[in-house]
């Protein structure tokens, strides 16, 4: 198959949930299909990663969204009904080059990333193809329960009117054969939103190299991480509310116990919180060691959408995750009893206590990543992926 992925981020390097997920896709695909990617780009700098993606035999056709024309575009917005996300990421030159290569390249397949890639689908210049959007999460529902968790009325305000706007604008999802989701809980959520798309999950997928440990790795039975993506908004509140609301009960019982934050680019706050209880790494070459070397992971996450990647990725590894419901409802129905789940600060606090000294309990999910590769595997979500996007272009292609 012939396929063009559009996109409004680079998905290198792929640090970030939806980068690393339209990373992993993209690799599989290019297997055995014919690869192209265009997308934004928000720097010339950032056009040096086009080569490390031809190393995967992913051609990529960048196109300069400069600072000053996003800013003019959120200006334009006041006026318009589109979601700001949306507007943020919109290109006249990146309308006319998607145009351009559907028509000079024909590909069987566009796939379009999130709804800001879905403003670019056109029925004027696609008919013929299979036209695919990969929603990755419900946009509205990570804004709905942010703006319950959110206090300031001006911050509020926008929230809500951002929420408005992006539910109203999924129903975008209904123009194109399948739209893809990477939890079941956020294709109800839209369904049950009155949006008669044609649903599919697809999970994120893991990497088999993850699973792959150099040496015997020694754990710090008094070590708790949080590690994510520190500019993400959900992981920084999940942070500050560990630190305020949970930290105290475990450090009165377990005066010992240690915090790591790791994730890339800190904010401020967050380094200001480094104290002998608290560290913060910074940025790590190798995550998964972050991992391995921790008593537990904590994921207290209050607001969001979508499947968890650091819950899935301490899974993988055997290392205990204490995370809330919201979090729970994201994942695959068999990782759900790997998972302990607590919403109230003195009932996570004393999860996490209860895993400190009890190591039994780490042990035992050793074999949890057994079951982690028969359902998470990125092979086997790749090949899932390939082989519906060719049934579905068999007959699309009988229907002509």
């Amino acid at each position: 198959m012939k396929i063009l992925i559009v996109t409004t981020r680079l998905p290198f390097p792929p640090y970030k949930g939806d980068k690393l997920r339209i990373f992993n896709l993209a690799k599989y695909l290019a297997k055995r299909n014919q690869v192209k990617i265009v997308s934004i780009i928000k720097s010339k700098k950032e056009a040096r990663y086009v080569d490390e993606l031809s190393k995967y035999k992913i051609e990529v056709v960048p196109v300069y969204l400069p600072l000053w024309k996003r800013l003019f575009n959120i200006i334009l917005g006041v006026f318009r009904r589109e979601p700001l996300q949306v507007l943020w990421f919109y290109s006249k030159k990146m309308k006319i080059v998607i145009k351009k290569l559907i028509n000079d390249s024909k590909p069987d397949v566009v796939f379009y990333c999130l709804i800001r890639g879905a403003q670019y689908f056109d029925e004027n210049f696609s008919k013929g193809i299979l036209n695919v959007l990969d929603l990755i999460d419900a946009i509205s529902l990570y804004l709905y329960r942010f703006y319950n968790v959110e206090k300031k009325p001006i911050k509020r305000f926008l929230i809500f009117r951002e929420f408005k706007r992006v539910l109203s604008y999924e129903k975008i999802a209904e123009k194109f054969d399948v739209s893809f989701l990477c939890s079941s809980f956020d294709m109800e959520y839209l369904k049950s939103n009155g949006i008669n798309a044609n649903f599919k999950v697809i999970y994120n997928g893991i990497n088999e190299s993850f699973f792959e440990i150099k040496g015997d790795v020694i754990y710090d039975p008094k070590r708790i991480a949080f590690i994510g993506n520190l500019s993400y908004f959900p992981n920084l509140d999940a942070i500050y509310f560990f630190v305020r609301e949970i930290l105290p009960y475990i450090l009165e019982k377990e005066p010992d116990a240690k915090f790591y934050i790791v994730g890339k680019n800190p904010p401020l706050r967050i380094r200001m919180m480094a104290s002998k209880n608290i560290i913060v790494t910074g940025f790590v070459e190798d995550i998964k060691y972050e991992y391995l070397k921790s008593a537990l992971i904590v994921a207290p996450i209050r607001f969001g959408a979508g499947m968890q990647n650091k819950i899935i990725e301490a899974i993988a590894l055997g290392v205990p995750v204490v995370t809330t419901t919201l979090s729970l409802n994201g994942l695959p129905p068999e990782l759900k009893e790997f998972v302990f789940v607590a919403d109230q600060p003195e009932e996570f606090a004393t999860r996490v206590i209860e895993i400190l000294n009890n190591p039994k309990i780490r042990f035992h999910l050793h074999e949890v990543k057994n079951v982690v590769k028969k359902v998470l595997s990125l092979d086997i979500i790749g090949q899932e992926l390939e082989n519906y996007l060719a049934n579905m272009l068999r007959n699309k292609t009988k229907e002509i």
